[in-house]
């Protein structure tokens, strides 16, 4: 009886020598507690090799949790013959616990690496993030994931540049890059500068599908010269969390004054023999920022005490850029003698809008016919 306790007992000091001699080459005697955790990055595990620090607000996300020395914890007892137990991980990004952790062996090459899921309670912004081993070593990682918003908004306006009183269409798409349904997303317009627009009335409140597109044309009229930005901003629900327009969406475009026509005329010559033939001569020119499209002269008034017969009308001329001038001749003979008073006007349509432009009409011209 005495021989089998003594066997006992040196059995247990056996174990407890050993178990020292190993912690002391381990550890150098010099600090016999586990070295503490170091929390290097946090990724979503849905992005392959490369680690991306962002998750969508409103969406479940799986997460990796990567560093040293994630040391599982072990309570031992050395009168225990059972199995030692192993301790649990905590972890939260913000104040959002991470749930169900766990080690992942070989995950990562050269780290230890904790997997985890992030409900999606997390509203928008930067988050510090925060580990503690089943030891009770806490690890902190500051600014360590990214809540994003979900919604990508892009909008396109039909050209860059448009004239006064033109419509035009602006095309404007949503994408929900999340896996949370955006719904009661509210479309806000606005706008800034020297030109200004005739925007609509902002559309109903819209639902957009996880991972889905949705598209939106507005019809939109240019109402003022000069350049004008579009301001779209988009509030939504996701996953119970609000999604609020963390930057504003801007579209830039000018619009331009439009184009107006200008006429002046004289006669050539200016006194004629009764049979003899003369000219009308008409300059038009193109204010504005557009072209002017089929500028055609029109006879508008012929008075006087002589009598003169103008032939068919000059064709219309080719587009008059902005800027620029076109030169009308117009032959007729005079056929009476007398004073005659001859009145031109001009009339075209805009380029882009396709809009007529408003007539114009030039001072009289005199002719002395002998």
């Amino acid at each position: 009886m005495v021989i089998a306790c003594f066997c006992e007992f040196m059995s247990r000091t056996r174990f407890q020598i050993l178990l020292i001699a190993l912690t002391c080459i381990t550890a150098g005697c010099a600090e016999l507690s586990a070295p503490e955790p170091v929390l290097e990055e946090i990724c979503r595990a849905d992005t392959g090799p490369e680690c991306h620090s962002t998750a969508y607000a409103g969406t479940t996300t799986e997460l990796l949790l990567l560093g040293e020395h994630f040391h599982p914890g072990f309570e031992v007892d050395l009168g225990d013959d059972g199995i030692p137990g192993l301790g649990s991980f905590s972890a939260r990004v913000g104040d959002l616990p991470i749930e169900q952790l766990a080690l992942v062996p070989d995950r990562t090459p050269g780290k230890e690496t904790l997997a985890g899921v992030l409900p999606g309670g997390l509203g928008m912004g930067v988050h510090d993030v925060e580990l503690v081993t089943p030891q009770g070593h806490p690890a902190r990682l500051l600014d360590g994931l990214l809540i994003a918003n979900p919604l990508q908004v892009v909008a396109v306006p039909q050209a860059a540049r448009v004239p006064v009183g033109h419509t035009f269409d602006l095309s404007i798409s949503f994408e929900n890059l999340g896996g949370a349904r955006l719904s009661e997303a509210e479309l806000e317009l606005g706008q800034e500068g020297s030109g200004s627009l005739l925007l609509p009335s902002a559309p109903a409140p819209f639902t957009v599908e996880a991972g889905a597109v949705q598209a939106l044309d507005l019809e939109v009229q240019a109402s003022r010269a000069g350049a004008v930005s579009v301001i779209l901003d988009v509030q939504a629900q996701a996953g119970g969390v609000a999604i609020g327009p963390d930057e504003s969406v801007r579209v830039s475009l000018v619009v331009q004054a439009g184009a107006s026509l200008s006429i002046s005329t004289w006669v050539s010559p200016v006194e004629v023999n009764q049979g003899e033939e003369f000219e009308l001569v008409a300059e038009v020119g193109c204010q504005g920022e557009t072209p002017a499209l089929e500028v055609a002269l029109q006879e508008v008034q012929v008075t006087g005490s002589g009598t003169v017969e103008l032939g068919p009308s000059p064709s219309q001329l080719p587009d008059i850029p902005p800027g620029f001038s076109r030169t009308f001749r117009w032959p007729g003979v005079a056929r009476s003698p007398g004073l005659v008073e001859i009145t031109l006007g001009a009339v075209g349509r805009e380029a882009v809008s396709g809009r007529q432009l408003d007539p114009v009409v030039a001072e009289p011209v005199v002719l002395q016919i002998q």
